[in-house]
């Protein structure tokens, strides 16, 4: 019974860490969103009208 606590904790460890990870990613996806939003309006008001 020992070694499945020991290894459901484990789980719940790997799980947590995972969870983690992800929020990680998510908030440096929108930072690279804004970031990315903020050159590309940089970039179009260098762009010469179509003539």
């Amino acid at each position: 019974m020992k070694k499945i606590l020991a290894k459901l904790s484990s789980i719940e460890k790997r799980e947590k860490a995972a969870q983690n990870a992800i929020e990680k990613a998510q908030k440096e996806l929108a930072a690279i969103a804004i970031e990315k939003a903020q050159y590309e309006a940089i970039a179009k008001k260098f762009e010469a009208p179509a003539v």
